[in-house]
């Protein structure tokens, strides 16, 4: 991911400029991914500022972009990836592996048992919990097939919501 593959979109899904973003102006990024995953080589995903989320991708992104900014003195080339680190190193998938492995061990889960696929197994899970249809857990995994049900652990809330369902259903019997 590069500086130019991020699209800040304002509240018509007008590109806004990089250096013209705000928290009040950007609505939404666009961001185009580049994956070797089955035959879809480029993908994108937009997401929404959330409002009263210290943590929305969207403000925390604009914040970096400023930072980098007020360090340098200028904008990033847009070459460039938004995730170099302080040693001037990416910011790529085997440190994230390691932030992951040592949350898990914190909570008391193997390191093991954690690596960054978890993201996707738990994004899966997150939205199917939440009733993404079938279609669209396809669509946005870049799925072709049902292997995506491999990626699905039943959330417990899942099954407290089926459980009340069946224990307050009324059954109805129909006449042979």
């Amino acid at each position: 991911l590069t500086w130019s593959d991020v699209i800040p979109r304002g509240a018509d899904g007008e590109h806004i400029l990089l250096s013209e973003m705000s928290e009040t102006n950007v609505h939404s990024l666009t961001l185009r991914l580049y994956s070797k995953k089955g035959s879809k080589h480029t993908c994108t995903r937009t997401l929404k500022r959330q409002s009263g989320m210290d943590t929305c991708p969207t403000k925390r992104f604009i914040a970096l972009y400023k930072a980098y900014v007020a360090h340098f003195k200028a904008p990033p080339p847009l070459h460039q990836s938004p995730f170099i680190m302080q040693d001037g190193k990416l910011f790529d998938r085997s440190r994230l592996a390691k932030i992951l492995q040592a949350a898990a061990t914190v909570c008391g889960i193997p390191a093991s048992k954690v690596n960054t696929h978890s993201l996707r197994r738990g994004g899966c899970s997150a939205y199917a919990s939440a009733g993404v249809s079938k279609v669209d857990l396809m669509q946005f995994g870049r799925w072709s097939s049902d292997a995506y049900l491999f990626y699905v652990t039943a959330h417990k809330d899942m099954f407290d919501k089926a459980l009340l369902d069946a224990c307050t259903m009324v059954p109805v019997f129909d006449m042979n």
